[in-house]
């Protein structure tokens, strides 16, 4: 498995959401990973937000960043130029901002995967042109 696995909004609400389409794909991944995952405070935001009517999905996410299963960098200061150079060449597709974050965390590393339920991850390439090693459904 990867060394550095970047997680996206999709999955980390399928694991909290039993009622989510991907709750059984993302609970068979996630117990397939050895590694920590990864996040940014784009996706955390996401996930409170559409979890916020979820039956305890607060109380999850709360407990998943408590107990350290997930980790959590922001990449923004750093990265702030690759950022808005991936939000401009990905406007076609209009690409989120939480999308052109785990972009720049993922390009860090070659060994690196994107834990997403987002089918967009399949367009976007790294800075060298290539696409990004995923964890998805499609």
């Amino acid at each position: 498995m990867a060394k550095n696995i970047y997680l996206d909004t999709g999955p980390l609400v399928a694991i909290i959401n039993k009622r989510d389409q991907y709750h059984f794909w993302a609970t068979e991944q996630i117990a397939d990973i050895d590694s920590g995952l990864i996040t940014n405070p784009a996706v955390l935001c996401e996930a409170f937000h559409l979890l916020k009517k979820t039956n305890k999905g607060m109380h999850g996410l709360l407990l998943l960043l408590e107990e350290e299963l997930l980790s959590v960098e922001n990449p923004y200061p750093n990265e702030k130029k690759y950022i808005h150079k991936t939000l401009r060449n990905y406007q076609n597709i209009r690409a989120s901002f939480t999308d052109t974050c785990l972009i720049a965390m993922a390009n860090r590393a070659s060994d690196s995967l994107i834990f997403t339920t987002d089918s967009d991850f399949n367009i976007y390439r790294d800075s060298r042109g290539k696409p990004f090693n995923l964890i998805s459904p499609y």
